[in-house]
């Protein structure tokens, strides 16, 4: 692989944005055929240059090169709105280094286990309230399942009330499309709707952990939770 930048398409960052973002699967291939693999692809935030590899040395080079060179986070940027600065998805160098250093007390196999469990239960219940005849979005009711596993074995989250308060909101944050992800890092686009909703249901999520988070601290059964959250909180 030389260090030139490889050819892509002339349209604007903004159109190959979207494009690569609703249709990944039509963009790649159309863009590999038409300019040879590598190509480039400019894309949002503005100035943001991706490379995309599919040679299998190309991408080994890229996964066990050195951090100081390959940013990850750097290659995250349009999830920052989101994910806020401090997330380990867009740090690089020894920030990055530190975070995983905090994180790696909640992964080890002990605790994958846990989870493991949790994740049955939650899917166990689930799986109860699935029609049992007829035709069912299999999409919807496993983006249903996704969600309880964030509100109960991430985040922690137990009290019936506060889980039906947070599931709409919640949902909405992750399941943002090309369209608002672009939007949000775009300060004129954060005044309308409806990105604005998007952001008062981030300050919403954000609010809400911040009271997970104090409220596992003062739990005295805090040592004997098994939600990631509990986890990262003892670490």
């Amino acid at each position: 692989m030389t260090a030139e930048v490889p050819p892509g398409p002339r349209l604007p960052g903004l159109v190959q944005a979207l494009l690569t973002l609703s249709a990944p699967t039509v963009v790649f291939p159309a863009a590999a055929r038409r300019y040879g693999v590598p190509f480039r692809l400019e894309l949002m935030p503005r100035g943001r240059t991706v490379v995309a590899l599919a040679d299998p040395a190309d991408l080994k080079d890229v996964f066990a090169g050195s951090p100081s060179v390959f940013h990850a986070g750097k290659g995250n940027e349009l999830l920052r709105p989101l994910l806020g600065g401090d997330s380990l998805l867009l740090q690089d160098g020894d920030a990055h280094a530190r975070a995983r250093r905090l994180l790696a007390p909640a992964f080890g196999r002990r605790e994958i286990a846990g989870y493991r469990t949790l994740v049955e239960e939650v899917t166990a219940e689930q799986l109860g309230r699935w029609p049992r005849s007829g035709r069912i979005r299999a999409h919807i009711l496993l983006n249903e399942l996704t969600l309880e596993v964030i509100l109960r074995v991430v985040f922690g989250v137990t009290d019936p009330a506060r889980l039906d308060e947070m599931r709409p909101v919640v949902a909405r944050a992750v399941d943002a499309g090309p369209v608002m992800m672009i939007g949000l890092a775009i300060p004129a686009l954060r005044r309308l709707w409806p990105w604005t909703r998007e952001i008062r249901d981030l300050a919403t999520i954000h609010d809400f952990l911040g009271e997970q988070i104090a409220a596992a601290r003062r739990d005295p059964a805090l040592p004997d939770r098994r939600d990631l959250l509990a986890l990262l909180v003892r670490a």
